[in-house]
C-alpha cells in the first residue's frame, strides 16, 4: 500500500539526517585541501622560525665568549671528585673539576655535611668574594689559591681593651709645643697679667614721647591765621542800547 511506502521514506530522511548532524559534530565532514580550505596550521609552522638558545645565551651574556667553550653552560650540577673532608676548613669551595669548571661550588659545614649550588649560566664561582661573577672576570685554575680564606669566615676581628680609667690619670701630661702664659704674652715670668674688667655699657636714653599735636599751627609754630574781609563785589556794568526808530504804514 502507499501508506508504509511513505512511512518508510519519512524514516530513512529521519535517520540520514540525524548521522549528519552526529558526523558534524564528531569532525568527519571537515572539507577537504582540494576542496580550496587552506591549512593554516602548516603556514604557522613555516612563519615560526626556530632559534637556537645556545646563540641566543650567547647573545645575552656580556664578554663576546663562547657557551659551552669559554665557560661552562651546566644545567645541573655534575658528579665530581670533590669531598670536604679533604678541605681543611668549613666554608665555600669552588670545584675546578674539569666537568665543573667552577660553575658549581660547595657548601661544608662543620660536621663535614656538603651542600652543592650552581652559578648562573655565563657566570662561575669567584673563590676570593665568595660570590658568582661573570665568567671573564675569575680564574678558575687559580680558585684553590683562595681556598685558605674560608679559615677567616667566622673570625672576629681583634679589638684593643680600652685602658683604665686610673691609667690615663697617670699618663695625662701637657703638650710640650705650648708655651707657659708668660712667654705667650712676652711677661716677665715673676708678673702675672693683669685682667682688665669690661668698661660699663653706656646710660639708657629714654625717649619721652609728646602729646599728640593735631593743629598744623602747633607743630610748625605758625602764627595764628587772620581772617580777611570779604572781597568786594564786581563792578556793576550797563550797557546802553540805542533805541531805534519803526515806522508805521497805514
Amino acid at each position: 500500500s502507499p501508506i508504509p511506502a511513505m512511512a518508510r521514506t519519512l524514516v530513512l530522511i529521519l535517520v540520514h539526517a540525524l548521522v549528519s548532524v552526529v558526523k558534524s559534530d564528531v569532525g568527519y565532514n571537515l572539507p577537504s585541501p582540494a576542496y580550496g580550505v587552506p591549512d593554516l596550521r602548516a603556514e604557522a609552522s613555516e612563519i615560526v622560525e626556530e632559534v637556537d638558545p645556545v646563540a641566543r645565551l650567547a647573545g645575552n651574556i656580556p664578554g663576546g665568549g663562547i657557551p659551552g667553550e669559554n665557560y661552562p653552560i651546566l644545567a645541573s650540577v655534575p658528579e665530581t671528585k670533590f669531598a670536604c673532608e679533604d678541605m681543611e676548613f668549613p666554608g665555600y669551595y669552588a670545584d675546578t673539576a674539569d666537568e665543573a669548571a667552577c660553575q658549581v661550588f660547595h657548601v661544608c659545614t662543620a660536621d663535614l655535611q656538603l651542600e652543592s649550588f650552581l652559578c648562573p649560566n655565563g657566570s662561575v664561582f669567584n673563590q676570593q668574594y665568595f660570590v658568582c661573577d661573570w665568567w671573564f672576570n675569575v680564574d678558575c685554575a687559580a680558585s684553590e689559591d683562595f681556598f685558605r680564606l674560608n679559615a677567616d669566615i667566622e673570625k672576629l676581628p681583634e679589638v684593643e681593651p680600652l685602658p683604665e680609667a686610673s691609667d690615663l690619670r697617670n699618663s695625662y701630661a701637657p703638650p710640650s709645643d705650648v708655651a707657659p702664659p708668660a712667654e705667650l704674652y712676652n711677661l716677665p715670668r715673676d708678673e702675672e697679667p693683669v685682667i682688665t674688667t669690661a668698661p660699663p655699657p653706656p646710660p639708657t636714653e629714654v625717649y619721652i614721647l609728646q602729646e599728640e599735636v593735631t593743629d598744623p599751627a602747633q607743630l610748625y609754630n605758625l602764627p595764628e591765621p587772620t581772617t580777611l574781609p570779604p572781597p568786594p563785589p564786581p563792578p556793576l556794568r550797563l550797557y546802553y542800547t540805542p533805541n531805534r526808530r519803526r515806522s508805521f504804514r497805514g
